[in-house]
């Protein structure tokens, strides 16, 4: 044995291009440590609700993808399955499942989770002669069943019992070999391959068994597994061969290359395309067969033993081993680890590598440069690695190379880290040099981030500093041109330095240090015509255009005329970049100016933090006048220069050649977004992701990709753009639609049109090709085979599709395959109430169908506590799945769940509807919903009939009640009669009562209606009122005017007598009041009110009122037949009381009222007020009175009007215990500011 092995291994090596070739999918094993019962596998079935179903030597194991649940035989318990030793398995038209064991087959019932055994007839067969390994269910739903002993047997519904199936010549032949494949083909023959006596047909007309020729007199044995492609094709496979059946022509072929071994067991194929068909070989392994070539292309060997497989709904492949299950993805690309070793240990770096480059002129290579400085060939075809070794000159032996790139001569170039110079090699010399022609005279510490050779032999150089281009034919260079590096012209400077030399100085700062501070004050007599000349420091860093040096010119007035503040309109003036000049000319006009020179720290005369500029004793700003010919000069040459061939940034990251667009190339910047630039026009297009003087980490752009259709892909620190350069148009994609990150590096796009991605998160594939709504990011990390996440230089494509990047010091090669397009399922595991499952004998609900089937569960009130278990199964990664669920009527969105749980406490009587919805690695979601309707009825007292039921009970109890008082009115009646007399009465007094009440609340209303509806406002016065009415309405009213000369005029009145008479006089003395407001003549008013009361014949109502005048800070007022007026003097703090003798008016024609005069001053506080509050009465008959009033008014006169309104409010109500008053109670408080 150890020699066949032996043998095997050397034919294997041979046969194979790279053990697990890229083609060949990925593989895993599922044993005992991940779950599985037993590793003596025999066989594996998929059922209808995705579930994998392995059947092993102890145990019969159901698998989801992420959990494996195992069910053995329970002696006390007759529903578990009756044997531990399962073989295969089948499904019915009824949704049961079979399983074949031992002298018996097990039905399984999805609703109850539970098992039903049912046995066979006895036959010739005995021991293990009666183990089903093989079960099949045919079109009209009858179950097949073969066995290890030969026989055939066909489930009988009436008898519950399989009955054997006899061969019709040889009905007493001894049974032997094994069933080890039913299968119905596609014109309704039933199919039997007896791996000792050959292939049998069922005959449906007589209902025994006949030999199947493939030709004449041919039945091929030593067959297990029988197979039906599309086409027709059948295909048998078997010991040491493999045969091709047509059963169209009745033509067969036994495929060679199939017999390397002898004792090699084919167990059937799986079909990843037209050209790759899968065979499995026990015990060795995976065959791959072209059909077309007719020819074994690739094989791989297991450590398992394959003896059965099938493949899944989802195009996984289950193959059934004796160390296991091997689960088999054709379409799982694994990626392959390349750890090129160099041999060299230099100092303590770490030999990662840095870069890597397709050899497009040997087309068998690829190329990488380790940190150590050393070049590597590795060989895609037979593994090898090389080390090119080259001679250093002495200045780089002790630095670091960071990128390189290589010409179709076979030139290498290398950039240098912190180093100015750029490193040519030949591999035909051998030799290693500077490139002189190459050298970065703008700053020597400029430094390189990419190196890229275009088709017209260009070396294309991006730089902190900006772009370079070489041509290696023609041995020059020319830097494109940008903001921070553009320099004014030679002609224009030597036209300046001639200006000078005759030019009048007016004012100069030179030698600028940061230790001073710089301003001149100047005055211009006349216009003038000045040059100016500014040298200062500034950087274009990540967002803003900025200056941390520069000179200002300003005028007398404060507005600038000139400031070098804007790095986007000056120049570099030599030396480092940030060593920035500009020279602009103005017209000052006649006045004073000033001139002023701002500086940071660390960079200014004479002792510069980097390269100095030119002309560094000029490090300022100075001003000249100048003659107005060179004026004109100057203006016009000024004038010329413009930002428009001018790249509007600094730093470039990344070049990429355009496909679309001819001599063109596409420039990232960190800062300034996208540049497409063209080399032979020299003009160019800026595209921004967002406002560039924002903080947009849109426009940080770490590299592009054009992919074949010309849309441009860039890599952002906020996120994959896609533009679409013809118009500008872009869109972003982030961590939202599924990115693992934001931070993207690189992207590139494969054959099949897919775009893949590498971020922080790891690495991602984008099907850019499909429709935009169903684009999914699929991302990769290190549970799909990544080294890590510290991702280096650049991603390649060799022309065979495999596309390569760097982790570390490890290359990632990989064959991108095909998404999977076959959406997951959901499943519903189980299902409980108060924590008990629906499976359980203890469980208060029974199913009538399995979980996934069952669409509708009503359930009483006291049975709301839920519980559901739930998985999405697609076997392709399934650990990158996603899970969501939904209880309709209860959640608002759709959760999220790892653990495929979910938990509902106390619901509410209703109706609901649980929902799962699965998410597949490839970003696929199941085709619809698995849900089930939930109702919880509501307890018996809120049903429906419960509600009735009361209604009729209610109505019931009236009727009774009726009756019940129809007597009593009845016996009532004669003494009802007696009294009606009395309750008329009694309604007509109310009736009167009512007119009354009425009547005065009309006249509450009017006598509200009467008061001013705001409060004067005056710069010097604060002004509070307050008013409650009593319950007769009393009359009370006040009253504002005020002049144009702003004299206020403020009335507070009583009305004698109450109710609508009360509510009269008041109407007719605001009338009165309103004519005769703006008369300065107190008295005046009070004879003509007092005349028109009395013409108007009110008997004996009349108004008592106080007026007085404010204008300024002077006072007169006078009162008639009112309560004394109150003033509280601030500066002596004594309360006045005015206490005037007069009549009321409207009693007494030219009655002698008296006026009084008084000064206010600020602080002064006035109240008036009627009668209401001193005349208020508490419970043992005691009035409030005036000397209450006085004495309290003195202690809160100090406080804020609204203030000793509310104080003199609490008094009365705690004085009557917040009764109604019997009077109007009213209060007018002014205070002098």
């Amino acid at each position: 044995m150890q020699k066949i092995i032996v043998k095997l291994s050397i034919i294997l090596a041979v046969m194979a291009e790279i053990i697990f070739a890229q083609n060949s999918g990925s593989m895993q094993t599922i044993t005992v440590p991940d779950g599985l019962s037993n590793t003596d596998v025999k066989s594996v079935y998929q059922d209808r609700f995705g579930y994998i179903w392995i059947m092993t030597a102890d145990g019969l194991n159901r698998y989801d993808g992420n959990k494996i649940r195992i069910y053995r035989n329970d002696p006390d318990d007759s529903t578990t399955i009756s044997n531990n030793s399962t073989w295969s398995a089948t499904e019915d038209k009824e949704g049961y499942l079979w399983i074949g064991g031992q002298n018996e087959a097990n039905r399984y019932d999805y609703s109850s989770d539970s098992f039903q055994q049912f046995r066979f007839t006895s036959t010739s067969a005995s021991g293990n002669g009666q183990m089903i390994i093989s079960m099949f269910t045919d079109s009209e739903g009858r179950i097949w069943a073969g066995t290890m002993g030969g026989t055939i047997h066909l489930y009988n519904v009436k008898n519950r019992t399989f009955d054997a199936v006899y061969h019709e010549v040889h009905a007493e032949q001894k049974y032997v070999g094994e069933v080890w494949s039913i299968i119905q083909l596609k014109n309704g023959k039933i199919l039997f391959s007896n791996q000792r006596t050959g292939i049998f047909q069922y005959d449906e007309s007589s209902g025994k068994l006949n030999d199947f020729f493939l030709g004449k007199d041919f039945s091929p044995k030593l067959i297990i597994r029988i197979q039906e492609d599309d086409d027709g094709t059948i295909w048998f496979s078997g010991e040491d061969r493999v045969i091709r059946y047509n059963p169209n022509f009745y033509s067969y072929e036994i495929l060679e290359g199939f017999q390397i071994l002898p004792k090699i067991y084919y167990d059937g194929y799986h079909k990843i395309d037209a050209e790759n068909y899968v065979f499995f070989a026990e015990p060795y392994g995976l065959l791959f067969y072209n059909p077309q070539k007719r020819q074994v292309t690739k094989t791989i060997p297991t450590e398992l033993a394959p003896y059965w497989a099938i493949t899944d709904k989802y195009g996984i492949v289950w193959i059934a081993c004796h160390g296991g299950v091997i689960k088999y993805d054709p379409q799982n690309m694994p990626f392959q680890h390349l750890k090129l070793s160099s041999g060299i240990v230099q100092d303590s770096r770490s030999n990662n590598l840095m870069n890597i480059q397709f050899d497009d002129v040997k087309r068998e290579s690829i190329w990488a440069l380790s940190d150590n400085n050393s070049l590597l060939r590795y060989n895609l075809k037979n593994g090898e690695t090389k080390t090119i070794s080259f001679g250093l000159p002495d200045e780089f032996k002790i630095l670091s190379f960071d990128n390189f790139t290589k010409d179709r001569n076979d030139n290498f170039y290398f950039s240098v880290n912190n180093h100015s110079g750029i490193l040519k090699y030949s591999i035909d010399d051998k030799k290693a040099s500077v490139m002189e022609n190459l050298s970065f005279a703008l700053d020597p510490r400029i430094t390189v981030s990419d190196l890229t050779i275009d088709p017209n032999n260009n070396l294309i150089v991006a730089t902190n500093g900006g772009v370079i281009l070489s041509d290696l034919s023609l041995n020059n260079q020319e830097i494109v041109t940008n903001v921070a590096n553009r320099q004014y012209p030679q002609s224009l400077k030597s036209k300046i330095q001639n200006v000078l030399k005759n030019a009048n100085p007016i004012a100069l700062i030179t030698k600028a240090n940061e230790t001073q501070k710089y301003s001149i004050d100047f005055k211009v007599q006349k216009e003038t015509k000045v040059l100016i000349h500014c040298m200062g420091e500034g950087v274009l860093d990540r967002f803003e255009k900025s200056m941390f040096d520069f000179g200002t010119l300003s005028s007398e007035s404060g507005k600038v005329v000139f400031s070098m503040n804007n790095l986007s309109n000056n120049f570099h003036a030599g030396g480092s970049l940030k060593n920035r000049k500009e020279y602009a000319v103005l017209t000052l006009q006649p006045g004073n100016y000033n001139l002023t020179y701002t500086m940071d720290a660390g960079h200014s005369y004479p002792n510069f933090n980097a390269l100095m500029p030119t002309d560094s004793a000029l490090y300022g700003i100075q001003v000249y006048e100048i003659p107005d010919a060179a004026y004109e000069t100057l203006e016009k040459e000024l004038s010329k220069l413009n930002n428009e061939n001018v790249l509007l940034m600094q730093a470039a990251s990344d070049v990429e050649l355009s496909r679309k667009y001819s001599h063109s190339i596409y420039i990232s910047s960190p800062s300034r977004g996208l540049f497409r630039y063209n080399i032979s026009n020299k003009t160019f297009t800026q595209y921004t992701f967002g406002e560039i003087k924002n903080e947009n980490k849109k426009n940080i752009v770490n590299s592009c990709y054009e992919d074949i259709t010309g849309n441009v892909w860039v890599s952002t620190e906020q996120g994959l753009i896609m533009l679409n350069p013809d118009n500008g148009k872009w869109r972003v994609f982030t961590e939202k639609d599924g990115l693992p990150s934001n931070n993207i590096l690189r992207s590139i796009e494969d054959k099949n049109g897919n775009l893949w991605i590498i971020s922080l998160g790891g690495l991602s594939r984008f099907n850019k090709n499909d429709p935009s709504e169903n684009w999914n990011f699929v991302n990769y990390d290190t549970r799909d085979g990544l080294a890590g996440y510290s991702f280096n230089g650049n991603m390649l494509q060799t022309p065979e599709g495999e596309i390569m990047f760097i982790v570390g010091d490890i290359i990632h090669s990989f064959t991108p395959g095909k998404s999977n397009p076959v959406r997951p399922d959901v499943v519903i595991n189980d299902f409980k109430i108060s924590d008990v499952s629906v499976f359980d004998q203890e469980s208060p609900f029974r199913l009538q169908k399995s979980l996934m089937e069952t669409k509708e569960i009503d359930l009483s009130y006291t049975l709301n506590d839920l519980s559901f278990n739930f998985s999405v199964i697609h076997y392709a990664r399934p650990y990158k799945n996603k899970l969501f669920y939904k209880l309709e009527g209860f959640n608002k969105d759709w959760i999220e769940s790892e653990l495929g749980t979910a938990t509902y406490t106390n619901l509410e009587p209703g109706t609901y509807e649980f929902k799962i919805r699965g998410v597949s690695a490839d970003g696929l979601n199941n085709s619809k919903d698995a849900s089930i309707i939930i109702r919880i009825a509501p307890p018996w007292w809120r049903t429906t009939s419960a509600y009735f039921g009361y209604v009729v009970f209610l109505g019931l109890i009236i009727f009774g009640v009726d009756r019940i008082q129809r007597r009593r009115v009845l016996t009532k009646e004669r003494a009802a009669t007696a009294i009606r007399e009395a309750e008329l009465r009694a309604q007509l007094a109310e009736a009167e009562n009512e007119r009354k009440s009425k009547e005065l609340e009309e006249a509450r209303q009017l006598q509200l209606s009467m008061l001013p509806k705001e409060l004067p406002k005056l710069p010097h016065l604060d002004i509070a009122v307050y008013m409650q009415t009593a319950t007769e309405v009393g009359g009370d009213y006040y009253d504002f005017h005020v002049a144009l000369d702003g004299t206020l005029t403020v009335v507070i009145g009583d009305a004698t007598g109450h109710g609508l008479r009360a509510g009269t006089m008041v109407t007719t003395v605001k009338s009165l009041f309103k004519s005769h407001a703006p008369n300065p003549d107190i008295l005046f008013s009070f004879q003509e009110i007092t005349r028109c009361i009395k013409q108007m014949n009110f008997d004996k109502l009349s108004m008592c009122m106080t007026m007085l005048k404010i204008q300024s800070d002077k006072l007169t007022m006078s009162v008639a037949g009112m309560p004394p007026a109150f003033i509280f003097r601030k500066d002596t703090r004594v309360v006045e009381e005015h206490l005037f003798q007069a009549m009321p008016l409207g009693t007494m024609e030219k009655f002698p009222y008296e006026i009084k005069d008084t000064i206010l001053k600020p602080g002064d506080t006035i109240l008036l007020l009627s009668d209401g509050l001193p005349e208020l009465k508490n419970s043992v008959g005691e009035m409030y009175g005036y000397k209450n009033i006085r004495n309290n008014f003195e202690d809160v006169a100090e406080q804020a009007p609204e203030e000793i309104i509310s104080f003199f409010k609490n008094e009365g109500s705690g004085w009557i215990n917040n009764a109604d008053p019997d009077d109007d109670v009213t209060f007018v408080v002014i205070k002098v500011k």
